[in-house]
């Protein structure tokens, strides 16, 4: 797939590529050049994701600890096997200087391996004969966000 060929550009959702009904230009900030067409998630499919997310979480939750460690550390080796495509896609889609693309993906790479590496401590708060209050810190749940386009 070129990072012109727009086609194959899908949301996933429950685990599965889903089109949308429509979709958006992503420009190339130097040249004004359409780099690729984006899904355009419709207000259905949002719920929908939140919920499969929400279905999901229970078994996520219930990994051990080191498993989703593993998880994140596929992620961060997935981001460096495809640095020189992604570092191009960001060139492509923001104007980024590759230097500059360069640093951001290697960044990534190494930022998810190094959350990988921390440990959760448990910290005892209070401890008397019978009774022990214990802080624990476990995954909450679903998490939205709107994160920033350009770092």
């Amino acid at each position: 797939m070129t990072m012109t060929d727009a086609s194959h550009y899908t949301m996933t959702i429950a685990g599965h590529r889903q089109a949308a009904s429509r979709s958006f230009a992503v420009l190339n900030p130097a040249t004004e050049a359409v780099v690729a067409e984006a899904p355009d998630c419709s207000r259905e499919q949002l719920d929908e994701a939140v919920a499969a997310a929400r279905a999901a979480f229970p078994a996520w939750r219930a990994k051990p600890y080191a498993q989703r460690q593993n998880a994140l550390r596929a992620i961060g080796a997935a981001l460096a096997a495809h640095a020189e495509e992604l570092q191009a896609l960001l060139t492509a889609e923001q104007g980024k200087p590759l230097a500059a693309a360069q640093g951001e993906v290697h960044a990534a790479a190494w930022w998810i391996g190094a959350v990988a590496d921390r440990e959760l401590p448990e910290t005892v708060s209070d401890e008397m004969p019978g009774q022990r209050a214990i802080t624990r810190h476990v995954p909450l749940g679903v998490v939205g966000a709107i994160v920033p386009w350009n770092f």
